[in-house]
């Protein structure tokens, strides 16, 4: 049954732990300082070592490039080691119930370390106590009335075990403490360093001098002008003013109140019993203004080694008091000095910072090249002031087809160093250009290659090389090359076109020969050096008839084209030319008629109609306007009336216009009747009888194929093949 109710009191306690909102737990900041690393002995040239100091439990770290597998240890208590990649990293610093220290940029050298101290950030109060031990002692009471007396160093502790312990907070060096529980004691000394934190248990023994007397407890009221201030009391932590403190055991107490940019006080007061003690403290300012720059900016600020910020740091109140200043940022040397900041004054200074690294500018021929910085991707030629830091690199430009370059370099502070370099060439450079060009190139030889022409400054490595250039239609081009390391070597051959020859010869002879409408010989003639290909041929010789065809000439071959001229077509042709000539003089369009050419002949034939008809219309109009003058002037002559004589006056004035007109129109189509006869007998004289007869023929310089050839005779048919062209 007790199981089964401490188990429902655990469900219980668990429940209101699932449906009550806690509050998130505050966490701490984190600092960091570098510090001087030592001697690191790596075997590896592509390592470096990262070491962090601290007392901060189960501190981890990671880098963005990734902590080699293994490496990482914990040395010795409180200093933790790993090797890294070399290189620009990011570290991050993290522990349970801090904040973490993100993105920390440190370029990391071959076979160096670099050494953080990581600490808790020290807020004013720390600062104020930092160096106080503490002193922790353990003691449960047996009952909620046990109470307990003691003294540090012969004076009062007012003590509460409630919580278990008590904090004490004494200024570093020997200290002896008592407690007295009824007559019961316990005595233990001290012997405590800055910073030095101990435990101990108390375990209460019979005293020598038998039970205490217990005087009834008095107070204190500290109070603080501002309020907030620290409370010790014997040098024992109490809270922060304004503060009230009951059961406090009679005796003489030390009060000391302090305060951030205030100056500490302390006081002795007497503690009566069944009374209250009145301590008030008017506290006395200690600040003075603090402003630190520098150039570059973002520099860590230390002040007593501790850190207080980045520049630019300016606090309008800073606590007064003599200070180490150190100041830092990465690739500059540090600065360090001391100043007095008095109460109520001033420390305003900046400060410029010395790199301690120069700027590299290095172009190279040709341009592009890989660049390594002791072994480190630095980028590609032209590398722009590149910050380097100072001392000696080992530098590196790689470039494919080129010898690899390297040089040690040194570089000083704040220096802009140029380097110029130029990279000897691995390969030689051909150069194949062809008259045509787009031919196709086989190299042959150390690197085998198809290419097209033109090619400019082919690298290629050296050898012996078999060059061939061809061209479709074109003799190919052969040669052989010897490419040295570093030379330059240049093809520009003119192919030759393949070609052959055409025979022509026609009976009769002396007929004109065109290919492709161009002019070549007369007939018979043998055409020499024609590229291959195929061409339209055409054969004319007055009184016969015009042959067509085609011919194919093929590379170093003679093709044959003998031909017997016809005149049979343009024997029909001058008689039918003759005859479109007479009916053209008879009836306009008559020639184009008889040529053949119907749709010439009903234009000029319809023109000339139409133009005579016009011309005999407005003949007709002329005559009855004629007719209408001549009555209008017979009655204007008769007329005695004035508006009479105007009327007919004017009827002879527009039939005189209209006969004008008419006139000019009837001679105006006439003209163009006469031009249209003109220019269809003119087209009769010189196009009659239409196009010219022309034989056409089969294709010439074919390769030779069988033909199927049947013939019929009196003996039967026959079935055979024979070979045409």
């Amino acid at each position: 049954m007790k199981i089964l109710n401490i188990a429902a009191s655990a469900f219980i306690i668990f429940l209101f732990a699932a449906v009550i909102e806690l509050p998130a737990q505050e966490l701490k900041e984190m600092e960091y300082e570098e510090l001087p690393a030592g001697h690191i002995i790596l075997d590896r040239a592509d390592r470096s070592v990262l070491i962090i100091e601290s007392s901060i439990p189960s501190i981890i770290f990671s880098s963005n490039k990734g902590v080699i597998p293994g490496t990482f240890k914990e040395v010795e208590p409180g200093v933790w080691q790993a090797q890294v990649n070399t290189g620009v990293q990011l570290i991050s610093i993290r522990a349970e119930g801090y904040l973490p220290i993100s993105d920390l940029r440190h370029n990391f050298q071959p076979r160096q370390a670099w050494k953080l101290r990581v600490t808790p950030k020290k807020g004013y109060d720390q600062i104020t106590m930092e160096n106080r031990p503490e002193i922790i002692l353990l003691y449960n009471p047996a009952s909620p009335g046990e109470r307990i007396l003691g003294s540090i160093d012969g004076k009062v502790l007012n003590l509460d075990f409630k919580s278990g312990s008590v904090k004490l907070r004494p200024s570093a060096g020997a200290h002896t403490i008592k407690l007295n529980n009824g007559g019961l004691i316990w005595e233990q000394s001290f012997d405590l360093k800055e910073g030095e934190r101990s435990e101990a248990e108390v375990e209460f023994t019979a005293g020598v001098g038998g039970p205490s007397v217990i005087e009834e407890p008095g107070g204190l009221i500290i109070t603080s002008e501002p309020s907030g201030a620290i409370v010790y009391m014997n040098q024992v932590e109490q809270s922060r003013t304004e503060l009230t403190l009951n059961t406090i055991p009679p005796g003489t107490y030390e009060i000391e109140v302090s305060m951030p940019l205030y100056l500490p006080q302390r006081k002795v007061v007497e503690v009566a019993p069944r009374s209250y003690a009145d301590v008030h403290f008017k506290l006395v300012p200690n600040s003075g203004r603090l402003e630190i720059t520098s150039k570059p900016s973002e520099a860590l600020v230390y002040l007593n080694d501790n850190q207080a910020g980045t520049t630019p740091f300016k606090r309008d109140k800073y606590d007064a008091g003599k200070y180490n200043l150190r100041l830092f940022k990465p690739d500059y040397y540090e600065v360090t000095g001391e100043f007095d900041l008095e109460p109520g004054g001033r420390f305003i200074q900046e400060f410029t910072l010395n790199p301690q690294f120069g700027l590299l500018t290095v172009t190279s021929e040709p341009a592009g090249a890989k660049i390594y910085i002791d072994e480190q991707d630095a980028g590609n030629t032209p590398l722009q002031k590149k910050k380097i830091l100072s001392g000696g690199h080992l530098m590196k430009l790689s470039s494919e087809q080129y010898s690899d370059y390297q040089e040690r370099i040194i570089i000083s502070d704040g220096e802009d160093a140029v380097k110029h370099i130029k990279l000897n060439p691995n390969f030689a450079l051909l150069s194949i250009e062809s008259t045509p060009s787009d031919a196709r190139v086989t190299l042959s030889g150390t690197s085998d290659r198809i290419l097209n022409t033109p090619v400019i400054d082919l690298k290629i490595a050296p050898g012996d090389y078999s060059v061939k250039i061809e061209k479709e239609s074109y003799e190919p081009y052969v040669t052989n090359l010897m490419l040295l390391l570093g030379g330059r070597e240049s093809i520009k051959p003119t192919l030759k076109r393949e070609s052959g020859n055409l025979n022509v010869s026609t009976t009769p002879q002396g007929a004109d020969v065109f290919l492709n409408d161009d002019f070549k010989c007369k007939t018979p003639y043998i055409i020499t050096e024609i590229p291959t290909g195929s061409y339209r041929i055409k054969i004319a010789k007055k009184g016969c008839d015009v042959l067509l065809g085609e011919v194919t000439i093929r590379n170093r071959q003679t093709t044959n084209f003998i031909k017997e001229l016809s005149s049979t077509g343009t024997d029909r042709w001058i008689k039918r030319r003759r005859m479109a000539r007479i009916t053209a003089f008879v009836l306009p369009g008559g020639g184009q008629f008889v040529s053949g050419q119907t749709f010439r002949g009903l234009v000029y034939l319809g023109a000339f109609a139409g133009s005579a008809a016009l011309s005999a219309v407005n003949t007709v109009n002329h005559l009855e306007s004629q007719d209408k003058f001549d009555e209008a002037q017979s009655a204007y002559s008769s007329a005695v009336m004035v508006d009479e004589i105007n009327h007919y006056y004017s009827e002879m004035q527009v039939e005189i216009d209209n006969m004008k007109k008419y006139e000019e129109d009837a001679m105006m189509f006439m003209s163009a009747a006469a031009g249209v006869y003109a220019v269809q007998l003119i087209d009769a004289w010189i196009f009659g009888g239409g196009r010219k007869p022309a034989v056409r023929v089969g294709q010439y310089g074919m390769a030779p194929r069988l033909i199927p050839y049947i013939k019929t005779d009196a003996n039967g048919a026959q079935l055979s093949l024979i070979i045409g062209l």
